[in-house]
């Protein structure tokens, strides 16, 4: 695979412009797709702008100044992606990678409080020796249960400093979700139907049909993570 990508053929997610140089750099594979991950350079530089070239990146990067989901990060190609945690503790500023109504990946500023938890939506599950349940996310991660209570498309958040889940929130009627894709990406709605793999959704902007994949829970009556207004 080619270290970099023409910035004419990169993901249309990515919030960066097209024609200022042929190519842009490419993030090391993982587990969720392309247009949902973006990588630790391009967000740092074009992203949140907390330095102006790439030399200054991986003088940030090498001196351990940034933490992914909590872990310290060094590679400048590391994929950041949907829902992941940024911290940048030197200038005391958190963020969340979302993705906004102009199909746009970008970083939010969240309070210190949620600096520790990733809502993660569960793919499947996979039952390993003495019944043990791992619950596999579109992210490509995974934890493991001792409780069959989870469902596929539900939501988890996961406190990464203590590796544990602490909140479940189900794919139910009535659920307040985020859409992460199709033509009403962006938008934070109520779930009011679900039929096979579409679901019909309620916003301010009226009720309408949508599939299953886009649909990200994020509370059972308000959001349980801090959103753009």
């Amino acid at each position: 695979m080619k270290a970099h990508l023409k910035r004419l053929a990169m993901p249309k997610t990515w919030d960066i412009k097209r024609k200022k140089t042929v190519f842009v750099m490419r993030p090391f594979p993982g587990g969720a797709t392309q247009e949902l991950v973006i990588p630790l350079q391009t967000f740092l530089r074009d992203m949140v702008k907390v330095a102006k070239t790439a030399k200054e990146v991986r003088f940030i990067l090498n001196n351990k100044s940034v933490l992914v989901n909590g872990k310290r990060r060094k590679e400048v190609k590391f994929p950041v992606g949907l829902m992941d945690v940024i911290e940048i503790p030197k200038i005391k500023k958190q963020y969340r990678l979302l993705i906004n109504m102009k199909g746009r990946l970008f970083a939010h500023e969240i309070p210190v409080k949620e600096a520790s938890i990733k809502p993660c939506k569960i793919m499947n599950k996979t039952i390993l020796k003495k019944g043990i349940i791992q619950l596999n996310f579109t992210d490509g991660n995974n934890i493991t249960v001792k409780k069959d209570t989870y469902k596929t498309d539900d939501v988890v958040f996961i406190d990464f400093t203590k590796k544990k889940i602490t909140e479940h929130l189900k794919f139910q009627k009535k659920s307040t979700i985020f859409l992460i894709g199709g033509s009403r990406v962006g938008v934070i709605a109520t779930l009011e139907d679900i039929k096979g793999n579409n679901v019909i959704i309620k916003s301010k902007e009226g009720t309408f049909e949508t599939i299953k994949k886009y649909v990200f829970v994020i509370g059972a009556n308000k959001p349980k993570i801090d959103l753009p207004e």
